[in-house]
């Protein structure tokens, strides 16, 4: 995964919902790969930054994360500075009273506008790529479906 596979911006037609969705849907066409993962403590996200010391309520929450660190990774191998400006669902949950949650978002702070709103696409359907797009839409931000 190195690129997104939609992007948009405002005052530009909307992607087509339908083609993100089957882009999304099919690249999980592979068998499941046994991985090994290795997570940060309480102790060392203490001391790095972050957050850790917990473990995965669901199995399928790990595809999920590794995916969206897998965005971070790229970003930050191509942009670190834009990557310095990273902040996580985690960060972003406190300000986003009654508005979707996404991924990520690159801003200065977790309380300011964001230049960028990075969202990991799993396998959504075509209703929840136009939802994400009218979330957006609607507050004027541009983003990034992965």
């Amino acid at each position: 995964m190195d690129h997104p596979v939609a992007s948009w911006k405002p005052k530009t037609p909307a992607p087509d919902f339908g083609a993100v969705a089957w882009k999304l849907q099919s690249r999980w066409t592979a068998g499941v790969v046994k991985t090994p993962v290795y997570t940060a403590t309480s102790k060392s996200s203490k001391m790095f930054g972050g957050r850790g010391g917990k473990r995965l309520k669901l199995s399928f929450h790990a595809t999920h994360d590794l995916g969206v660190s897998q965005m971070f990774l790229n970003l930050r191998r191509n942009d670190a500075d834009k990557a310095a400006t990273w902040i996580g669902e985690d960060d972003l949950a406190p300000f986003r009273y009654r508005q979707k949650l996404p991924d990520a978002v690159l801003a200065k702070a977790p309380d300011q506008r964001p230049r960028l709103v990075l969202e990991f696409g799993g396998s959504y359907d075509k209703q929840r790529v136009e939802a994400f797009h009218r979330d957006c839409q609607k507050r004027h931000l541009p983003y990034e479906i992965w």
